[in-house]
């Protein structure tokens, strides 16, 4: 495994996700080419946790203010992930949607196309790749 490859990826993901200059699918297809099979953000903390098929890990902070609401809406996340997904909103836009929606994290498994976003109470939402 290329670790620089897989470095300069993973911050070429979270930078561009952030500055709104990839989108989902892209960012998916370059994780998993450089052996990344899922992924956890963690809106609490601030920080991505990136799990390799290597079973290695390696983490990345972020610089985000949430605002949590204090119960998980469904609908509000299915809405966020509506508008990101017709480009509607951006990824900072797709995080404040989510936050306000009650979502402390969401976990990417790649391999399993399929985002899985959840609350402080452990409510979730399982959302397959389309």
């Amino acid at each position: 495994m290329d670790y620089i490859k897989l470095y300069e990826t993973i911050e070429e993901c979270n930078n561009g996700s952030f500055q709104g200059k990839i989108s989902f699918p892209d960012v998916v297809q370059k994780l998993g080419s450089v052996g990344v099979e899922s992924y956890y953000v963690d809106l609490r903390l601030n920080q991505t946790t990136y799990y390799l098929t290597t079973y290695n890990i390696v983490f990345l902070s972020f610089d985000y203010k949430p605002n949590f609401a204090p119960v998980f809406n469904i609908q509000g996340v299915k809405s966020a992930i509506n508008q990101i997904r017709e480009k509607k909103i951006d990824y900072v836009g797709f995080l404040d949607l989510i936050c306000a929606a009650g979502c402390v994290g969401y976990f990417c498994f790649i391999g399993g196309e399929k985002v899985v976003y959840f609350g402080v109470k452990g409510d979730m939402h399982i959302e397959p790749f389309k």
